[in-house]
């Protein structure tokens, strides 16, 4: 028998841990890249892949399947299969590398960077005088006896 070293394991399993997690931060960050406005929506592909034979789905891809629609965004489909970003967009991803689906816009979508440029811009408003300054006008208005 040999002797254990509690410091080694303890120094072992903090830098499996830290890998872990880093691993998983880039998961996101990459998910995030593929799929970066969950506003979009998805449609079942024309022509789906030869592969879609032998695809054996999940309990939860199934029902983010039963959602597919192209007037369902992918926030709304996450919203209704009570999932978190993470999760929706790992599915879709799923989906999208096998061919079942592909990205739309929804009817009547308009993008944020589009969305901002349409804002109308508003004249701004000369800055109301505060209570205080009022009264000072007011008072210094008031003509001498």
């Amino acid at each position: 028998m040999g002797i254990f070293d509690f410091l080694k394991a303890k120094k072992n399993t903090a830098s499996i841990a830290k890998e872990r997690l880093r691993s998983f931060i880039e998961r996101i960050e990459r998910l995030e890249e593929e799929l970066p406005d969950l506003e979009m929506a998805l449609q079942f592909t024309d022509r789906p892949d030869a592969r879609l034979r032998n695809i054996n789905l999940s309990v939860e891809e199934w029902r983010v399947v039963s959602y597919i629609n192209p007037k369902n965004s992918m926030k709304q489909i996450a919203r209704a299969n009570n999932m978190n970003e993470f999760q929706i967009r790992k599915v879709i991803y799923g989906m999208l590398q096998a061919g079942l689906v592909e990205l739309v816009t929804p009817q009547g979508y308009v993008p944020p960077q589009l969305a901002e440029m349409r804002r109308p811009v508003v004249a701004q408003k000369k800055p109301s005088k505060s209570l205080v300054q009022r009264l000072i006008g007011r008072i210094q208005s008031i003509p001498d006896k």
